[in-house]
């Protein structure tokens, strides 16, 4: 037979013979192509750019596909190597039988070639199918207008296979140079060769420790300050690290220990089982960490969305209390304006959920400790740290909007903080000095939130208006007068709440007194727009990582399903019945397989402080909630996990099974 014939006809073969560990690889390709595709469709859409709020999806989305691109390179390039290594006795048959180095080359480019056609087509195809459902939903995720058009971007199709051919010809290279280099003895013996022990254990051990606490340590040490990013990547890094020389090394030195006990390693039941770990840990070191740090991804990102899923409309309200919040001078006909708006409410076909208003002073001012000041005599690493807004608000105008009736002396005061509470007993404004008779733990002005570092606020209520007119002029670097706020809350539809917004917006616009307002009701759009795209794409970015830790599991199983073949012959033959050797194998595949997912919860639960934070910068400061979430999330992915082992677990008792 002619070779031309010959090496696409061995090609084929070679895929669909080997089809036990290509249709994983295969699927997960698909998939891969799927999701790239999928973002850079919505990208290449000239409708994102027109949708009103689009613009924080449009950000997200274009972060979500280099990020995307950066985990599928790494991951497809490890999951080659699965499969070249597998095949390793078969390369090397071919050799013997006569085909040269160069002829095995062309087979394996024409195998890559039939792979890359097959998933690049099976996944445009999808994508296709798919891709304007996947739209819609994130349109309706982020509360963007979901009457919009999507149509094919043919760029994305050429983008998509620019990316996966680059894939594909860095792993046909890798391929082929390992095949170059090597003779057929060694192609022979590769499927069965593991990872070889290294030097300098102990000193890799204890780095692991080290780094793995040095990143536990920036969790629980981090604040949520402008540094905050930073240190999760670097934490995230130093627990790679770690959790890395930890199952490479780390694993080996206690397996050591263990067997240098004579009277715990010489008894029979654990002489087999040491030694099965020990051969196993050596060889599947690699696939332990990734599996671990996938779990861990997995876990995390969909504790993330699962939070913000259930949290977003808190981040409004925190962010946005209230619908409308209209500021004027020292308003004289508070009444007249406030039956204005009502009336108006009414008329457009909505409801008055609160109205408040109340007369204040605000500034920006500098604490240190008790002292509040415009000047700051302790130098800052950043112009924000430590400076607050303070608004100060007589007590007649506070009783008034929360109903209350409250009574101050001339040197009190009371303090509202809607992040960390105050927590001292004086407060100086100044030169001025008061008690501080209250500290309230909530009002209507704002919510409180004890996370919030970013956007808390002080509000001081002082005895009365003659106190707070004495303010006026203090600080020259901030002119200011005493305002007059109110702020409604309104209920109903869409259309009701916007016309009311627009007619409100023109009601008081020709008022000479009035000064601006703020539209609570579209910033809280542009919040469930940001947190609807970071919701979409954490949904899909969980379940790459479901993807690349299950194939990864697969793989394992069989890897060590055909290492486990030969070791039930060998330890038969050396007299252990059937039923010992099947519970050993089981014990030591049970142990390995659990160890990664005890290392992600145990991650988890070491990043939650720094998670706290983070989320604490999109607003959401809800603790009790991304507690439960990671509770919830925790059990759910354990029976994923369970199920997840079970089910490649039948992969690998197939393998073993012949030896009955």
């Amino acid at each position: 037979m002619s070779k031309k014939i010959l090496l696409p006809s061995l090609a084929f073969m070679g895929i669909r013979k080997n089809s036990s560990t290509y249709i994983p690889y295969l699927a997960a390709c698909v998939f891969s192509v799927f999701a790239y595709f999928v973002f850079d469709s919505i990208l290449y859409n000239d409708i994102m750019k027109q949708l009103p709020r689009a613009s924080y999806a449009l950000v997200l989305m274009r972060l979500g596909l280099i990020l995307l691109g950066l985990i599928l390179v790494p991951f497809l390039f490890y999951t080659n190597s699965f499969l070249v290594k597998r095949r390793g006795k078969e390369l090397g048959l071919y050799s013997i039988l006569g085909l040269e180095k160069k002829h095995i080359g062309v087979m394996m480019a024409l195998e890559t070639l039939y792979i890359y056609v097959f998933v690049m087509t099976i996944g445009i195809l999808t994508g296709m199918v798919f891709a304007k459902l996947v739209f819609l939903l994130l349109l309706n995720m982020a509360g963007l207008p979901i009457d919009a058009v999507f149509t094919l971007q043919w760029k994305a199709v050429g983008g998509s296979a620019v990316f996966f051919g680059f894939i594909s010809v860095l792993n046909l290279a890798v391929n082929l140079f390992q095949v170059g280099r090597t003779n057929p003895a060694n192609l022979m013996g590769k499927s069965r060769k593991g990872e070889k022990e290294q030097k300098g254990l102990w000193i890799f051990a204890v780095l692991g420790v080290l780094a793995l606490l040095a990143g536990y340590y920036f969790s629980f040490s981090a604040e949520l300050d402008s540094l905050i990013f930073f240190k999760f990547f670097g934490a995230i890094l130093l627990v790679v690290i770690g959790t890395y020389f930890l199952f490479t090394w780390g694993s080996i030195a206690i397996l050591r220990i263990l067997r240098a006990n004579k009277k715990f390693y010489y008894r029979k039941e654990n002489f087999i089982t040491l030694s099965g770990m020990y051969g196993r840990m050596r060889k599947s070191a690699a696939s332990l960490v990734n599996i671990c740090i996938f779990s861990t991804m997995v876990i995390i990102t969909l504790l993330c969305t699962s939070s913000l899923y259930a949290g977003t409309e808190g981040i409004m309200k925190t962010a946005y209390p209230y619908t409308l919040q209209l500021q004027f001078g020292e308003l004289t006909d508070t009444k007249k304006v406030e039956e204005g708006l009502i009336n108006l409410v009414t008329e457009c076909g909505g409801k008055v959920d609160t109205l408040i208003s109340y007369r204040h002073l605000d500034t920006t001012l500098n604490q240190e400790e008790e002292q509040f000041s415009i000047h700051s005599e302790i130098e800052r690493r950043y112009a924000l740290e430590g400076k607050y807004q303070v608004q100060f608000i007589p007590l007649e105008d506070y009783n008034a909007l929360q109903g209350t009736t409250y009574e101050l002396k001339p040197d009190e005061v009371m303090v509202y903080s809607t992040g960390s509470d105050y927590g001292y007993e004086r407060i100086k404004i100044e030169n001025k000095e008061y008690w501080v008779k209250e500290e309230l733990n909530d009002s209507l002005l704002r919510r409180k939130s004890k996370g919030d570092v970013f956007t808390k606020e002080y509000y001081i209520i002082l005895p009365d208006m003659k106190e707070l007119t004495s303010y006026i002029g203090m600080w020259e670097e901030q002119a200011r007068q005493i305002q007059s706020d109110i702020c409604i809350e309104v209920t109903g539809d869409k259309t009701a709440i916007e016309a009311f917004i627009q007619e409100a917006s023109v009601m008081v616009g020709s008022r000479e007194d009035f000064i601006g307002l703020a539209n609570g009701y579209a910033g809280r759009l542009e919040i469930q727009s940001m947190d609807g795209s970071l919701l979409f794409i954490g949904i899909f970015f969980g379940l790459v990582f479901m993807m690349c830790m299950l194939l990864i599991m697969y793989y394992k199983q069989i890897t060590e399903g055909f290492e486990d073949k030969n070791n039930f012959d060998i330890m038969q033959q050396v007299g252990m019945s059937d039923r010992e050797v099947r519970s050993t194998i089981k014990k030591q595949v049970f142990m390995v397989f659990f160890i990664p997912l005890a290392g992600a919860i145990l991650h988890t639960a070491a990043g939650l402080p720094m998670i706290i934070k983070l989320m604490g910068a999109i607003r959401l400061f809800d603790v009790p909630l991304l507690l439960w979430c990671s509770a919830a999330v925790v059990v759910a992915f354990g029976f994923v996990y369970l199920g997840s082992y079970l089910i490649t677990a039948r992969a690998y008792y197939r393998i073993v099974h012949s030896v009955q």
